[in-house]
Parts: structure tokens; C-alpha cells; sequence
């Protein structure tokens, strides 16, 4: 019966050290699946913004031709306005009291003083 006793043992701490071994790789195995879980639940929101960002992206690149076109027309009413604001000033203090065909002839000839200056106008 000793013999069998100690047979019995020898399985029982057999059994136990493969029990725990078994235990050590379920956790680990557990540990794991988490981190598959918590990499896919990354890659999903990684691809959502993914999309959002080209989306935003495709939307921009429609814009930057009307910015385009927005810089040139800016850049050509800047040209401007110098010559606009010197007319504007001089209608503003001079015209007041005079008449509408004098006021015409006014501005008239301070349009060609500002051209022969290399002014441009849009007014």
C-alpha cells in the first residue's frame, strides 16, 4: 500500500504541476486574446479615421481651386487700391460743393493723373 501510496503521490504532483502549467498557458492565452481584441479595436477606429481624413482631404482639394481663383482676384483688387483710395479721399474732401458735370471733369482728370503715375483704378 506504500508503494501504491507513493505511486499515487508522485500522479497527484504530477497532476498538480500540470494543472498549473495548464493554468500559466490559459492566462497567458487570455492575455493574448485581449490584446487581439484591443489591436482590432484600434485597427477599426485607425481605419474609420482613416476614412474620415481622406474624405476631408477630397473635400479640401475641391476648394483649393476657388482659393485659387479668391487669391488671384484678391491680388488684383490689391493692385487697386491705392489709386481707389486717393480717388475716394479726394470725392470725399473736394466734391462736396461743387456741381455734377465739374465733379465728372474732377475725377475724370484725376483718373488720367493716377494713370500717367502708374496708379491703377478700379473704381
Amino acid at each position: 500500500m506504500a508503494i501504491v501510496m507513493g505511486i499515487l503521490a508522485a500522479a497527484k504532483a504530477n497532476l498538480k504541476e500540470v494543472n498549473d502549467r495548464l493554468a500559466a498557458l490559459e492566462e497567458a492565452f487570455n492575455e493574448v486574446v485581449e490584446k487581439m481584441d484591443a489591436l482590432e479595436k484600434k485597427e477599426q477606429t485607425c481605419k474609420i479615421q482613416l476614412f474620415n481624413v481622406e474624405k476631408l482631404i477630397g473635400g479640401l482639394g475641391g476648394e483649393e481651386v476657388r482659393w485659387r481663383e479668391t487669391v488671384e482676384t484678391l491680388n488684383s483688387l490689391f493692385a487697386n487700391v491705392l489709386g481707389d483710395v486717393i480717388v475716394s479721399a479726394d470725392c470725399i474732401l473736394y466734391l462736396g460743393p461743387f456741381t455734377a458735370d465739374f465733379r465728372s471733369n474732377l475725377v475724370k482728370s484725376w483718373h488720367s493723373e493716377l494713370g500717367s503715375n502708374n496708379l491703377k483704378l478700379l473704381l
